[in-house]
């Protein structure tokens, strides 16, 4: 996930496949705990916005997340 080593947009991708894989084993997880009385309607994470806040932040990779 280097800009240095990988390159601007291949570590941009990276990033998207790791934070997908993460909000999968949340909703995962989540499920698995079949709570009773609770819904799990969103997730918020303030440090996700600074990823799109560069040159590519004009695509729309985000649609899904």
């Amino acid at each position: 996930m280097s800009a240095t080593f990988d390159g601007k947009e291949k570590a941009f991708e990276n990033r998207i496949k790791v934070m997908q894989w993460w909000l999968d084993q949340v909703r995962q997880g989540w499920q698995e705990a079949n709570y009773s009385y609770l819904e799990l309607v969103g997730m918020y994470w303030r440090e996700f916005e600074k990823v799109f806040h560069d040159k590519y932040s004009s695509r729309h990779d985000t649609d899904n997340l």
